[in-house]
């Protein structure tokens, strides 16, 4: 665990210097923080992770492979063959796939903030600490889409929904359920209210009922891994979703601070967080597979960019009670997310690096 947070100690220490409005444009100083990124997770063994070693060993079979990537009979997108055709041309060793994974899954998700967030510094903090950051540890192909579609966000605000389709049809090259996200974009632009969230917690529990008619729209691949969650009911997730339930109410709460300026941004936002606490609500209440948990991946964006319209408009945020809450909170979830889930310890480095 204690390399986690030696990184991340490192990027908050190099973040320090981005200090004002002024400085927010300081490209040096956030390029730097995406290459600290991008190497945690590109010189690590490929035993960290609980999905790393699939990869790997598919990406071994890879490196001997002669007839065209894309005649390749497998379930894997065509994006991330491509990914890992051109991780080939590099090195053999995996380290290279890493290296490309880390790339597309965090490039992409750091233009988004760079663009979007009011505070570049508070948005990297809640994105590494509340694991959004780890998620591609594992999950590779899901996360390089979900930080892809990071960047149609900047789409739904501008109300430009060709370009917000655009992107998320990109994004499905590399995993296809990023596609659910595409009626979002009216459903996100909606101003909060209790009665809509009311509404969309009813539907959202009739979508997981009928969730095996919705994943036949995607392809034979698709439907069987995810016809297996519903089979298998494998069961979890209670802290996680106790956590972003719990969340929920504290950014309504927040609601009443915004200022008119903000607050058709800050409800696409808290709209974002919430469909992610009703993922967490429905697989827990419906005991479905605990790893459909995974769709809360694409509504990750709402906690980054949220966070720094709060701490812009709160009166208190800048008193020390509340600072020390608020990093204490993110802090003690990395620690515990570490501890429990998806095998990120002990961090091990590729024996490639082992001596640098």
């Amino acid at each position: 665990m204690i390399p986690y947070f030696i990184v991340f100690t490192i990027l908050m220490i190099v973040l320090s210097f981005i200090q004002n409005e002024e400085e927010e444009n300081n490209y040096g100083i956030k390029i730097i923080s995406g290459i600290i990124l991008i190497i945690l997770p590109g010189i690590r063994s490929r035993f960290v992770g609980t999905d790393t070693n699939n990869y790997v060993s598919f990406y071994n079979y890879l490196t001997d492979y002669t007839k065209p990537f894309l005649s390749i009979e497998t379930n894997i997108e065509k994006g991330f063959l491509l990914l890992e055709k051109l991780a080939i041309q590099f090195s053999s060793d995996y380290s290279s796939l890493l290296f490309f994974i880390a790339i597309f899954s965090v490039v992409p998700t750091i233009y988004a903030i760079h663009v979007l967030s009011y505070n570049f510094r508070t948005s990297v903090f809640i994105y590494f600490s509340l694991a959004s950051y780890l998620f591609f540890f594992n999950g590779a192909r899901q996360a390089i889409a979900a930080s892809i579609f990071s960047i149609s966000v900047i789409f739904l605000l501008k109300r430009e929904l060709f370009k917000y389709v655009a992107v998320i049809i990109i994004a499905s090259f590399f995993h296809r359920t990023v596609l659910i996200m595409l009626p979002f974009y009216f459903i996100l632009n909606f101003e909060f209210s209790i009665k809509r969230i009311i509404l969309f917690s009813v539907l959202s529990f009739i979508a997981i009922t009928f969730l095996s008619f919705f994943i036949s729209f995607f392809d034979e691949g698709v439907s069987e891994r995810y016809g297996e969650y519903i089979n298998r009911g494998a069961e979890g997730g209670y802290l996680l979703g106790l956590f972003y339930i719990v969340c929920s109410f504290v950014l309504i709460f927040f609601r009443k601070f915004i200022t008119e300026e903000d607050i058709a941004t800050y409800d696409i936002y808290l709209n974002l967080c919430i469909f992610s606490s009703l993922v967490y609500l429905v697989v827990i209440t419906t005991g479905v597979d605990v790893n459909f948990i995974r769709f809360t991946l694409f509504f990750t964006m709402g906690y980054i960019l949220i966070w720094p319209i709060i701490l812009k408009n709160h009166p208190s945020s800048n008193q020390l009670i509340f600072k020390i809450s608020f990093y204490s909170i993110h802090i003690l979830f990395l620690y515990i997310y570490l501890q429990k889930m998806s095998d990120l310890i002990p961090y091990e480095v590729n024996p490639m690096f082992e001596l640098l």
